[in-house]
């Protein structure tokens, strides 16, 4: 296994734990793996030509922080996906961050946003 699939690896292992510390309310576990998923994707993305798994981590950051409430952190990590996903013409990821900002808009009552995200 070479250096870039050995880290490409490594970057998905830490966001499927970082998910998987989500879903079971360990937040700040979920945190610190996400952000390791999010310094290691950089790499594999350079090597790769892809920004998938550094938007994935963006998404799963701004789902927990939606998560634990801190909703201005959420869009912060939400733009961030959208951005990628954009870059990257990754139409299903764009869907899930126009989703996810829509929400977190609403949240926040932010209803026009909420409403402009959720119409794209």
């Amino acid at each position: 296994m070479s250096w870039v699939e050995t880290e490409w690896a490594k970057a998905q292992a830490y966001g499927e734990l970082g998910t998987l510390h989500s879903q079971l309310g360990n937040y700040e576990q979920a945190l610190s793996c996400l952000e390791h998923q999010l310094n290691i994707a950089p790499h594999g993305r350079e090597q790769i030509g892809c920004g998938r798994g550094q938007g994935r981590a963006y998404g799963n950051l701004g789902l927990t922080y939606e998560a634990l409430g801190n909703f201005e952190r959420a869009v912060f990590y939400q733009e961030q996906h959208l951005s990628v996903a954009a870059q990257t013409n990754d139409l299903v990821a764009k869907t899930l961050a126009y989703a996810s900002l829509g929400r977190t808009h609403h949240a926040l009552q932010n209803f026009a946003q909420a409403v402009m995200y959720l119409q794209e």
